[in-house]
């Protein structure tokens, strides 16, 4: 539990928990929050640099607009969702609904938009309503992912770091858009944001927008120098989804040159299967599942930690904003 007047050596206090918690003896309004939380910035900049993930517990969030109050309040500018991969709402002011994806699948481990040209430095939950049962945000240090992670994957993806593709739709078909991936509606303005990112671009006679981007895969992280696990390979692979389906979407699409996302090596060498499976497997075995209550936030650095959702029953409401 913790009082209002501050974090005196709470780092030593809490050894190697992850996430470092933090429970308040009463329920904080948002404005005694928002004061308590810039009064101590500098330990919790140092809490994040040193775990990666600080959950915050107790604290009296009812609606969207108590979300935005803390973070306008604490001094965060949040970046808009451009350039993803997921359906998720934007609220406003950059605030958004955390991925809207079947409530009964799994989203694995990723570092946020680590496929991208531009990520955020860090991403702060919040929630509204705890699911029924089920819909832990499971996270983990992505130091650790770096070492438990098929030492001979780690040696080929130092040498040829990863190609992502993406083919997005033109917006009258299902999945993901490229309007609504770079948040504009002319082609033009689309092209323009690929060429600044570095990503390769191709239109196909239906609309539908193939990009490709390269990226290492794993990274130094720009404060500590420290080396970490950060890519969403196994996301980008259709084996996630299981391997029936996988084989279906094959069979749809007449391979993989067609799929919405796949995945290679940097050189376009395929990624064998059972680097895909170690990759999901590692993740399973050092996530740590945080279980949700109303009024927690949970803020994590992006670089540091990796992030994904267990299945859940019922209505559950997180949102997320990223700065």
């Amino acid at each position: 539990m913790m009082d209002m007047n501050g974090l005196t050596d709470l780092r030593s206090v809490c050894g190697n928990a992850f996430p470092i918690t933090i429970k308040f003896d009463e329920t904080l309004t948002v404005y005694k929050f928002v004061k308590w939380y810039v009064r101590n910035r500098e330990e919790i900049d140092a809490m994040l640099l040193d775990k990666g993930a600080l959950l915050l517990k107790n604290i009296e969030i009812r609606e969207r607009a108590d979300f935005n109050a803390i973070v306008s309040g604490i001094g965060e500018k949040p970046m808009a969702y451009m350039d993803g991969t997921t359906p998720r709402t934007n609220l406003g002011e950059n605030v958004y609904t955390s991925t809207e994806y079947d409530a009964n699948q799994i989203i694995h481990l990723h570092n946020e938009l680590s496929y991208s040209a531009q990520w955020p430095s860090r991403i702060m939950f919040c929630c509204l309503m705890a699911a029924e049962s089920g819909g832990a945000t499971t996270i983990a240090d992505s130091r650790r992912f770096l070492k438990e992670v098929d030492p001979v994957l780690l040696d080929a993806l130092r040498a040829k770091g990863l190609r992502y593709v993406r083919i997005l739709s033109d917006g009258l078909q299902g999945g993901q858009s490229w309007q609504k991936a770079f948040q504009c509606s002319d082609r033009a303005t689309a092209e323009s944001y690929c060429r600044e990112a570095g990503m390769e671009y191709h239109w196909y006679p239906d609309g539908s927008l193939r990009i490709t981007h390269s990226h290492p895969g794993i990274i130094r992280h720009p404060q500590t120098g420290e080396e970490v696990w950060f890519n969403q390979m196994d996301q980008f692979h259709p084996l996630h989804l299981g391997r029936e389906i996988y084989e279906m979407l094959l069979l749809m699409y007449g391979g993989t040159e067609r799929l919405p996302l796949y995945v290679t090596f940097g050189d376009g060498s395929e990624i064998r299967e059972e680097w895909i499976q170690n990759v999901m497997d590692t993740g399973q075995r050092i996530a740590v599942n945080n279980s949700w209550q109303a009024g927690d936030l949970l803020l994590l650095d992006n670089v540091l930690t990796c992030h994904g959702r267990q299945p859940y029953c019922g209505e559950r409401k997180i949102l997320v904003s990223m700065f």
